[in-house]
């Protein structure tokens, strides 16, 4: 019979194609508990309030997961889970890829580049706001 840490496996695995690793960071949980409850079917090891939350930034249908019944996707985030899902597995092998870069250089160097990174991301995060603020002010100027 198929229980949560099943069903949970077969969403990770055959749905979402990530690693453990992978979907703890896109359900923002440590690692372990992942780990726990794709091996673990008895009461001790059902996920809780807080975790079930956690799962469902995943885009599973939390009714699915807990009883077998119903879609595995929760019907408001469909095809926005997938693009995300892309995107995130995109940005994983990306900063990988630095991560590997950078263990290359020599520390000081290596810290350099990696302050230059975070400045950009800042900065790239910043303007994202202020895009999204002049998108919200010409909307309500429209009005």
């Amino acid at each position: 019979m198929e229980g949560i840490s099943q069903r949970l496996r077969i969403w990770r695995k055959t749905i979402l194609k990530m690693t453990q690793n992978e979907f703890s960071k896109l359900a923002r949980m440590n690692i372990g508990m992942i780990r726990k409850y794709e091996q673990d079917d008895d009461e001790r090891g059902l996920p809780g309030a807080k975790s079930l939350i956690a799962l469902s930034r995943t885009g599973i249908n939390i009714h699915w997961l807990l009883t077998g019944q119903g879609e595995m996707r929760a019907s408001s985030v469909i095809g926005e889970v997938r693009e995300d899902n892309n995107i995130y597995a995109e940005g994983i092998s990306r900063l990988q890829a630095i991560e590997q870069i950078l263990s290359g250089i020599e520390d000081e160097k290596r810290k350099i580049v990696i302050d230059e990174l975070y400045s950009r991301a800042l900065e790239a995060k910043r303007l994202s706001e202020l895009e999204n603020a002049i998108r919200r002010i010409v909307k309500n100027f429209d009005k």
